[in-house]
């Protein structure tokens, strides 16, 4: 194995979620932001949704990107379907990648 791939190799064993990224509802607060945060530590790059903790979402932001991890706040109510709809389209445009929600 080429020092490279070894490398990759660790980093996928440490950051198993490397790579792969999704949106986590009410990542504002509570136990969608311990969410966030796990799913961070893991590697993945994560939308934050909330529909009124905007500065809780900020803060859960701040958590995401110091594990090193890519993160877009997505404000939004999900029993509105337009709503969601308008979350995902954001997400595909600045993270891409959805495998989680």
């Amino acid at each position: 194995m080429t020092q490279t791939a070894t490398a990759y190799s660790t980093q996928l064993e440490v950051k198993p979620l490397l790579g792969k990224a999704g949106i986590v509802t009410g990542a504002g607060t509570g136990i969608g932001r311990a969410i966030a945060t796990r799913l961070a530590e893991l590697g993945a790059d994560v939308g934050i949704n909330y529909y009124r903790s905007e500065n809780g979402a900020k803060t859960t932001q701040e958590i995401v990107t110091n594990f090193g991890s890519r993160a877009i706040l997505l404000q939004g109510d999900v029993s509105q379907e337009v709503s969601v709809e308008s979350m995902v389209e954001k997400f595909h445009r600045e993270l891409d990648g959805l495998i989680f929600l």
